[in-house]
């Protein structure tokens, strides 16, 4: 008896985390364009884990750099990093293009 209500709680909890498995939000992928050192993993890990997202970075060392990379992304990047000194400057270039 004490087997068969082992055996059953067992099939029971395999069952449950199969379902939660199968039903389990997939994990999203955020795409972030930054200055280079501002990708530090010891910040991007606890937010994939807190948000269950996973961070895929691309670095740049200039702001040439970053409206080229930005300018021939199609879209890819969801978070672009940028000093509050140059947004103005490129957003007018952004909008020139796209214009």
């Amino acid at each position: 008896m004490k087997n068969s209500v082992f055996a059953t709680i067992a099939i029971l909890v395999c069952f449950t985390c199969l379902f939660l498995a199968a039903h389990a939000a997939p994990m999203k992928e955020l795409n972030l364009l930054c200055w280079v050192s501002y990708e530090e993993r010891s910040m991007l890990e606890p937010f994939e884990k807190k948000y269950n997202v996973h961070v895929k970075y691309k670095t740049f060392t200039s702001d040439d750099q970053m409206y080229a990379l930005l300018a021939n992304s199609k879209n890819q990047y969801d978070v672009v990093t940028l000093f509050a000194v140059n947004c103005k400057h490129y957003s007018e270039r952004f909008i020139e293009k796209s214009g």
